[in-house]
């Protein structure tokens, strides 16, 4: 799996395209005191990386067009969402708080055309310390807590788990518009962000394979599943 695939930069295009596309405005460089935002956000790296590598050890891989098997998607259209909430703290310093939630769905199929498909959804909640050096790029860090699960699709299995893991990225403004009687000041920013966290422990069991009238479930191994992931994301905001 690419660390950012064709339908990553599309998702961020179409997001940040109507933001782009705003007329330049002039706006003052004083430093924001509070800001609230939200957007869509895709998980790359994570637990996909590790579920296609067994699926191929299963024997789950194949060609089937217009697919390479495996292969990890989003599963919806809007693959996952962020809010961020940062105060000012100092000229250059703010604190802050994240919550998201990411997914990606992982299928598997072997040539006969027995298939399997995973879902990895985690949800990160962090306390954010942030640098700014200038009003429109900000680096931020900060522990988190995760909540993961993992679900074999139409099997019935499902794991669930928390871990404390951090994060670490950072923020760049595209646009920037000033307050008038109007319109409140928003701003449109692309985020980019490293989520660390402990492995998602799989224990081995028996997990069906669907696609054929007879009933066949092949052995998954015990399995210490990669959670830490890239999150990237196009979001809009206000600004005081």
């Amino acid at each position: 799996m690419r660390l950012v695939p064709f339908r990553a930069v599309a998702y961020l295009a179409v997001f940040a395209l109507p933001a782009v596309a705003q007329p330049p405005i002039r706006m003052s460089t004083e430093m924001s005191h509070v800001e609230l935002s939200a957007g869509a956000a895709v998980m790359e790296a994570g637990p996909g990386v590790g579920l296609e590598k067994r699926m191929i050890d299963l024997g789950l891989q194949s060609h089937a067009v217009p697919f390479d098997y495996p292969y990890s998607e989003p599963p919806n259209i809007i693959p996952g969402g962020f809010v961020q909430l940062n105060v000012g703290v100092t000229e250059h310093t703010m604190g802050g708080f994240l919550a998201d939630v990411l997914e990606t769905t992982t299928h598997g199929r072997t040539p006969e055309g027995l298939a399997v498909s995973a879902t990895a959804n985690i949800k990160t909640r962090a306390l954010l310390l942030s640098f700014r050096p200038t009003p429109w790029i900000k680096v931020e860090a900060g522990p988190a807590l995760m909540h993961r699960v993992l679900e074999f699709e139409s099997t019935g299995i499902r794991l669930r788990s928390d871990a404390v893991g951090w994060v670490a990225g950072g923020d760049a403004k595209l646009v920037r518009r000033p307050l008038t009687p109007e319109h409140p000041p928003f701003f449109a920013y692309v985020t980019g962000q490293y989520r660390g966290a402990p492995p998602i422990e799989v224990p081995a069991t028996g997990v069906p394979l669907y696609g054929s009238l007879r009933p066949q479930v092949v052995t998954w191994p015990a399995q210490h599943l990669r959670s830490s992931h890239w999150m990237i994301g196009v979001g809009l905001g206000f600004e005081i």
